[in-house]
């Protein structure tokens, strides 16, 4: 109930509350979490592996609990350094329950209310109590605008591998204007079928976040005299679904749990515009410029000239990662007691897991000054009413996609402005007019792969309880990982043109066989009433990402 009463815009922003969780951001939200400074971590829903490490997709609204636990133990997957996490579902409560809520907001930077979050719960419980059904529904609209400000620096004098400090001196600038709307919606649904002392279960959990983002970069590059100035635009999707049924049961005086569970993590750019202008003689009295040199000092140096500012390429790009997991698992504890002082259990079980990786990406170029793609030639054809600007040698300008009413915008982080913001609607336009004749860049092809991860995995471990004072669980887990990976072997000839005339390419398939044991132990001395020693002993793994296991193989 908790959870959701606090403004967290998914996920991992309800996670930074944790002690010990910080979280990294994109446009100012919470994507991805770190517990104890470590990236590596495990989710799970009611004890089903989530796969994938993005939670942006997932509003706070559809968590009822969160269970963090910082050591390991043997009855969870090995492949952590950080930590694990479970994601507690809410069950149904007796009655029929409805419940909404209904939460606008406001971005300061972007002066917008194009922020809305609705949240609505129905719960109930049928035949007698036995029956109960928990559905929740979220959706979550943010303005995530941003201005973002960069600076890279040379040193100017002595080696930059001395073990003294050198004298630096600022060698680029970055002035960015992002635009970005998130649109985030999200169902749960959790059921549940009493039988004796147990139950059956089934749960399913989705999330997707959808949005495009506007980026316009003002870069100043003193050293090569020259102002550059990027636009992007990107669709963006991200999904993360599971699907599973369980159950929970007393037989014989042990605790039987069993689990089997679908789960899919996406994320896709469907297509991704750069546009890159330069104004190649930008910067003027460079020489001037020193360690002591201040980012005014280099915003005085440069003439944003549109005129003299030609468009040199454009990039689509698309990509794709995909992970999927099938996973079945059983869990058996049983409890004893030796005596008043002496009980404890012994909990043993196993697992199997298949996960489905791939990694897709293609870019397609045109250049408007490049020889083995005529883009002027070609933008004049297929949009001979478009507005186009011309520069020296017929070259064409960046003014061609600048509304004279929206060349110039206030920057918020330094005294300083964005320059020739252009219409990205002009250059969607374009895009669309002209991409069936842009070349691929075959290179950029290299690290995409696919492959699978089949895993099997069992454990034993024992809780023991000597008095109000000691507990003890020591344990060991065995795993049995297998890595299959498709990559690409390329052999470049030419850097463009032609797919047939740039190389040869073909898939090359791989197998790598992990085996491992992972022992454990903890252990608790409660000292007094209020104070307690932990220790805990424990082996874990780090896996690479399966392009770090790619057969792939570049011959430039």
């Amino acid at each position: 109930m908790k959870i959701r009463e606090l403004p967290d815009e998914n996920a991992a922003a309800a996670l930074a509350r944790v002690p010990g969780i910080s979280v990294s951001r994109e446009g100012g939200e919470a994507n991805k979490i770190r517990i104890r400074g470590v990236d590596q971590n495990v989710f799970y829903v009611n004890g089903m592996r989530m796969t994938g490490n993005n939670l942006a997709a997932i509003s706070s609204g559809m968590i009822g609990g969160i269970e963090v636990q910082k050591s390991f133990t043997p009855d969870h997957d090995a492949d952590v350094t950080g930590g694990i996490v479970n994601f507690k579902m809410n069950g149904a409560a007796s009655g029929f329950k409805v419940d909404t809520w209904v939460r606008p907001g406001y971005n300061g930077l972007t002066k917008s209310f194009n922020m809305l979050y609705v949240m609505a719960t129905v719960s109930n419980r049928f035949f007698d109590d036995k029956l109960g059904a928990f559905l929740n529904i979220t959706y979550d609209k943010k303005d995530r605008s941003s201005d973002q400000f960069s600076a890279g620096h040379r040193v100017t004098a002595g080696q930059a591998s001395s073990e003294e400090l050198q004298p630096v001196q600022i060698s680029s600038l970055g002035l960015t204007l992002s635009n970005m709307i998130n649109d985030r919606i999200g169902a749960s649904f959790y059921s549940d079928y009493r039988v004796g002392n147990g139950k059956f279960y089934f749960q399913s959990f989705f999330g997707k976040k959808v949005g495009e983002k506007q980026t316009f970069v003002n870069g100043y590059n003193p050293f090569g005299v020259r102002l550059t100035y990027t636009s992007q635009i990107e669709d963006r999707d991200k999904l993360t679904f599971l699907n599973g049924i369980g159950g929970e049961h007393q037989l014989l005086g042990m605790q039987i749990d069993w689990s089997v569970s679908y789960s899919q993590d996406e994320e896709k750019i469907p297509r991704r515009i750069v546009l890159v202008s330069t104004n190649s003689s930008g910067m003027h009295d460079v020489g001037t410029l020193d360690s002591t040199s201040t980012i005014q000092d280099i915003f005085d140096l440069a003439d944003h000239d549109i005129n003299k500012t030609q468009l040199d390429y454009v990039n689509v790009i698309n990509e794709k990662n995909v992970e999927n997991e099938l996973s079945a698992k059983f869990d058996i504890n049983l409890p004893f007691n030796i005596s008043k002082e002496i009980n404890g259990y012994v909990k043993f079980g196993g697992k199997a897991r298949n996960v489905h990786r791939e990694y897709l990406t293609y870019n397609d170029q045109s250049g408007f000054i490049y020889d083995w793609v005529d883009g002027t030639r070609i933008a004049y054809e297929r949009l001979p009413d478009f507005g186009w600007k011309t520069m020296d040698k017929g070259y064409l300008g960046l003014a061609s996609f600048v509304d004279e009413n929206s060349s110039v915008r206030d920057y918020s982080l330094v005294d300083g402005q964005i320059y020739f913001v252009p219409n990205f609607d002009k250059i969607k336009t374009y895009v669309d007019a002209t991409v069936d004749t842009y070349l691929p860049r075959v290179y950029a092809e290299v690290n995409n792969y696919k492959g699978d991860q089949d895993f099997y995995a069992g454990y034993l471990m024992a809780g023991l309880k000597l008095g109000n004072r000691i507990d003890f669980t020591p344990g060991v887990r065995y795993e049995y990982n297998k890595f299959t990976v498709t990559g690409i072997n390329l052999h470049t000839n030419q850097a463009g043109g032609e797919r047939e005339n740039q190389g040869t390419e073909k898939e090359v398939t791989d197998y790598d066989i992990d085996r491992q044991w992972f022992p454990m132990a903890q252990m608790k001395f409660k000292i007094t009433d209020f104070s307690d020693i932990r220790l805990a002993y424990s082996t874990t793994v780090s896996r690479p990402n399966p392009t770090l296991k790619s057969p792939k193989y570049w011959e430039n």
